[in-house]
């Protein structure tokens, strides 16, 4: 091969040629990689978001049951708290409701008009424990002694909304 003495012999093989092309392909796969993953998080954090939202109307759905006992338990004045909680148990469960006074003797005073009133605020099982907004509830009526701290009874509910489930419990 003659050579001009301003002409060089140049390799074919330049290692230094690949550089910047690997260079561009690591920044792009590491900001690939963080892109995908400040996404995952913000995934996670927006369906936390939402769940937190059903939780809240899970929370006043069993919040509904507990102020529906209380509005009962208010009207009655029951001596014998066997008996208060069995009319509680009823207006609740709306079962046997014919007689306000839970004693078999309906008398038109203001006691029965309360509990007529408690229990018209009070839907009947289990259908009709459906709120306005979907969320549901349901209640458990607990004599005091034994599982329920309180002296009378234990109202327990709970509240469904979607996937969230909260519960309330008082003791009287």
């Amino acid at each position: 091969m003659f050579l001009n003495k301003h002409m060089k012999i140049q390799n074919k093989y330049n290692p230094e040629k690949g550089v910047s092309i690997f260079l561009a392909i690591v920044v792009t796969a590491t900001l690939l990689g963080i892109g995908v993953g400040i996404t995952s998080i913000l995934v996670e954090q927006m369906a936390t978001l939402r769940s937190v939202g059903d939780s809240v109307l899970a929370f006043y759905a069993a919040d509904g049951g507990i102020e529906r006992v209380l509005r009962v338990d208010t009207c009655m004045l029951e001596e014998i708290e066997v008996e208060r909680l069995d009319c509680i148990r009823a207006t609740i469960n709306n079962l046997g409701f014919d007689d306000p006074d839970c004693q078999g003797t309906p008398t038109p005073n203001n006691e029965t008009q309360c509990r007529r009133d408690a229990v018209a605020a009070i839907p009947s099982p289990p259908v009709d424990r459906v709120l306005p907004n979907g969320a549901t509830y349901e209640l458990e009526i607990i004599p005091g002694g034994g599982s329920c701290p309180g002296l009378n009874y234990c109202a327990k509910s709970t509240g469904t909304y979607k996937q969230a489930v909260r519960k309330v419990e008082i003791s009287r």
